[in-house]
């Protein structure tokens, strides 16, 4: 349970809150939403998560001006858990690990780990001036590339390691998600010049602006192909 005590300080009264709990993430997230904690965790907050998650707290609240003796730290660790990619229908599923965050390094994990499309994942987050930042290293197999491709996966056997990056903005502004891969260990049979055999390398990256109401994808192999596209919604 959440306990909350009151004292008085030189600095002022200070209210201080306490607890552990596990319930589902909906609902921790918006106890989070409802604290202090809502401006420096706008990252964490935005994410959709399913399934639940165990919750420790332990807050220092200044009831004054003076905030000297402000603290506030927040562990969540996800309890097979699911999280939704922001601007996209793609789960990462089997969440473990722990998302901390305190005033001094802002929000942080040294290492989360899940499954996306029945292939393995592990990644981290890290917090800086100006972003929230997810890094992910997985697999893209036959299931990713049927979910990503579509009908064009049939060009398409093997699978390849995948960097991703998420940029989160601490202010205002777009989320930036980027996929990166040397595609090797994956054959294209395609019209050349985009055929490949497994075992050669081709360079990829996809990034895509996430905001409200609209997505920018970019995407490059090389010199070989560039494409850019721009979806709406409505």
């Amino acid at each position: 349970g959440i306990g909350a005590t009151l004292r008085q300080t030189e600095a002022g009264p200070l209210l201080r809150v306490v607890g552990d709990l596990e319930t589902e993430a909906a609902k921790a997230l918006a106890i989070l939403a409802e604290s202090p904690l809502k401006p420096q965790l706008a990252a964490l907050l935005a994410l959709d998560i399913a399934g639940a998650v165990a919750v420790d707290l332990d807050l220092r609240i200044p009831l004054s001006r003076d905030k000297t003796q402000e603290d506030y730290r927040v562990e969540v660790k996800p309890l097979a858990a699911a999280l939704i990619i922001p601007g996209t229908d793609f789960a990462i599923e089997d969440i473990q690990g722990a998302i901390r965050y305190d005033r001094r390094h802002g929000l942080r994990s040294d290492q989360l780990t899940g499954t996306l499309w029945n292939q393995p994942l592990k990644g981290a987050i890290a917090t800086d001036d100006s972003h929230i930042r997810f890094t992910t290293d997985g697999v893209l197999d036959a299931v990713g590339l049927k979910t990503l491709l579509g009908s064009y996966a049939g060009y398409a056997e093997g699978k390849t390691a995948v960097a991703a990056q998420l940029l989160v903005p601490r202010s205002k502004g777009p989320s930036k998600l980027t996929l990166t891969s040397d595609l090797k260990g994956l054959a294209l049979t395609l019209p050349e010049p985009f055929a490949k055999s497994a075992k050669s390398a081709l360079t990829t990256r996809l990034a895509m602006d996430i905001a409200e109401g609209s997505l920018v994808f970019r995407g490059a192999a090389e010199n070989k192909l560039a494409l850019a596209a721009r979806f709406d919604e409505g």
